[in-house]
């Protein structure tokens, strides 16, 4: 499988959309995506992950961190489809998401995922993310831990013999 990050197409948008209505699917996620994509939002950079025929998975890169709390706030944000889980595409869309922050000149990338994710920390661990802390946040009325992550994109410097 050859996968690659393009701009969103109408050419995948078919597939992009039944991964929206799959069941095992982040639905709110989905949903936020819907409603972010109509709200004009200049700051962030949106690919999807695709194959030559299918539509994989979508990461969004902002110039700034932001997130509902900013000791949480993040530049990169990312999904796999339910489907194409458990297959290191996770890993390989993080990779390719960082290659754009660092041409875009970001550099530490920070990311946050749930402290219960295990697979999104594998995924940011994988990609030499270090962890930053874990915040405890308030939503909804309910607590949970967030881990945030930095990720150095600095080459290190040339030594000069």
């Amino acid at each position: 499988m050859r996968v690659r990050l393009i701009r969103p197409s109408l050419k995948y948008f078919s597939r992009f959309r039944s991964s929206v209505d799959d069941p095992d699917d982040q639905r709110a996620a989905a949903a936020e995506y819907l409603a972010r994509k109509g709200s004009g939002d200049a700051l962030e950079s949106e690919y999807w992950l695709v194959d030559d025929d299918s539509y994989i998975g979508r990461v969004g890169i902002r110039s700034e961190p932001t997130g509902r709390k900013p000791a949480i706030a993040s530049h990169i944000h990312f999904e796999i489809k339910a489907s194409m889980r458990r297959k290191g595409l996770g890993t390989k869309l993080l990779a390719l998401a960082l290659k754009k922050a660092a041409a875009m000149g970001i550099d530490p990338v920070l990311l946050a995922c749930g402290a219960t994710d295990a697979a999104c920390r594998k995924i940011v661990e994988r990609n030499a993310g270090e962890l930053l802390r874990v915040v405890r946040v308030r939503t909804d009325g309910t607590s949970r831990k967030i881990r945030v992550y930095g990720v150095s994109l600095r080459r290190p410097p040339e030594v000069v013999l």
